[in-house]
């Protein structure tokens, strides 16, 4: 009878789709302006390990810059936070003495996010010995769409989703009982797109699923929790014995808690709705971050203050925003950013200029990947961006130089001379500089008319990889 209670809930949690992992790519766009007024670059991060196999262009293996600076050390973690308000809940809190038997905690194998995650869920010690912890960690993989909550589809962008974890408990005896909470970390705006569906698909009142089983599901006037909260109450049958449950979605910020009990009609389940705070409460604490903490990587964008102390020559601005898509980047070696596979937790840059339109141009951009993916998102860098020459539709590029510097964990820069395709001759020099300290990798680009300052080159990208080394945790 628990198992079957267990598929039940389950399907009903299901609403959200929270079975496919990774986001969503676009298309490579070649199209590139090489003016000096553009120097944005790849810069999205990993979340697989890359086998890669490190190659060079042909070129000097020193910049003419030595900087000093140096920060070596890796941090830890990132933890950006996303605001939310949980209310006050008149509700007790279950206190058992002592843990469910068999109980199972541990991340270990898992990304930082999911950690995260996982540590915010209901824990075997917020139950008492009579409850079975059943499944907890990672969400598994669901295509199966056949026992969705309504007969509606599955959300349809979860295939945006970050990470995902699950804890399911049950209690047996005359009265069984089951427990179920997933979270599911999406962008915030998908996380309210997501909300909204699993209002949108719960309002049917009844339905029948594939295996002739009839629920009736109606909306309730529950406990406001996070930024937003839907809660609803679930009816059905057994062999003639009534079944009663309640599920509560809870947003904050881009995390979704789903909260979610079945016990037997007219049995007591206020200790049962007791969860619901506890997990509330434990989601606001850990304020999660969905990736789009831009005020935080900001922090570490160098401006012109920055530049100024390794320049006493020109007068530099901060500049506007680079853009996070393929059609508002500059390719290297016709990459226009990571792939995929490789996706970034969160990435932000602007530019830089110096003497009003005269120029030199910079930009700074900082990418913040999960946890021990900094490592291959460089292996993917000294890949992909190694190449001797490129060619679209704005010009010819070639790569004079490249080579290491001692700055961070490991940093790998590149120059690129641009003929542009217009037949004038015009030249364009760029100068790249990517950086790993620990799980960020730090961009800058140099660009100017003919050629770049290959000593500011330099104490730029050491300068900005000191700035990303002393902002994180």
């Amino acid at each position: 009878m628990l198992k079957w209670l267990s598929f039940a809930l389950t399907s009903l949690l299901l609403v959200l789709a929270l079975a496919a992992c990774g986001g969503g790519g676009g298309d490579d766009d070649d199209d590139a302006d090489p003016t000096v007024t553009s120097v944005s670059g790849a810069s999205t991060a990993t979340t697989a390990p890359a086998t890669a196999t490190s190659t060079r262009a042909s070129g000097g293996s020193d910049a003419s810059a030595s900087p000093e600076a140096s920060p070596t050390s890796v941090p830890d973690e990132a933890t950006p936070t996303v605001a939310g308000t949980a209310p006050s809940r008149p509700i007790a809190t279950p206190v058992p003495t002592e843990a469910a038997p068999t109980a199972t905690t541990e991340a270990v194998g898992v990304p930082e996010v999911e950690a995260e995650l996982m540590a915010v869920l209901l824990q075997p010690e917020d139950f008492s010995s009579d409850w079975t912890q059943d499944t907890f960690g990672p969400m598994e993989m669901d295509t199966d769409e056949s026992d969705e909550l309504c007969n509606q589809p599955s959300f349809p962008d979860r295939d945006e989703r970050i990470a995902g974890v699950e804890a399911e408990y049950s209690l047996d005896g005359d009265t069984p009982a089951f427990i179920i909470e997933n979270i599911v970390l999406f962008p915030e705006e998908t996380a309210v797109a997501a909300l909204e569906y699993a209002r949108e698909v719960s309002s049917c009142g009844e339905w029948t699923d594939d295996s002739g089983q009839t629920f009736t599901i109606t909306p309730l006037d529950g406990v406001e929790y996070g930024d937003e909260s839907y809660t609803a109450s679930i009816e059905f049958e057994i062999a003639g014995t009534p079944y009663y449950g309640e599920y509560v979605f809870i947003r904050i910020g881009g995390a979704i808690a789903t909260v979610a009990f079945i016990t037997i009609e007219g049995a007591d389940f206020t200790a049962l709705q007791a969860f619901v705070p506890v997990a509330a409460e434990r989601l606001q604490d850990a304020a999660i971050s969905d990736g789009s903490a831009d005020s935080e990587l900001m922090d570490l964008l160098l401006v012109a203050e920055d530049v100024a102390l390794v320049d006493d020559v020109n007068v530099w601005e901060t500049g506007e925003p680079i853009g996070s898509t393929d059609e508002e980047r500059f390719s290297v070696c016709g990459a226009m950013s990571f792939p995929d596979a490789l996706g970034a937790l969160d990435e932000i840059g602007h530019e830089l200029f110096a003497n009003g339109d005269a120029g030199p141009f910079a930009m700074h951009s900082v990418v913040q990947m999960l946890e021990g993916n900094g490592a291959a998102a460089m292996e993917w860098i000294r890949t992909e961006l190694s190449c001797p020459s490129w060619t679209d539709d704005d010009g010819e590029y070639e790569v004079t130089e490249s080579g290491d510097l001692a700055v961070g964990d490991d940093t790998y820069w590149l120059i690129v001379t641009i003929v542009a395709e217009d037949g004038s001759g015009d030249t364009v020099q760029l100068g790249y500089g990517f950086s790993q300290i620990g799980d960020y990798i730090s961009v800058v680009g140099l660009a100017a008319e003919d050629s770049i300052d290959a000593e500011l080159f330099g104490a730029m990208i050491a300068l900005g990889a000191q700035k990303v080394f002393g902002g994180t945790p």
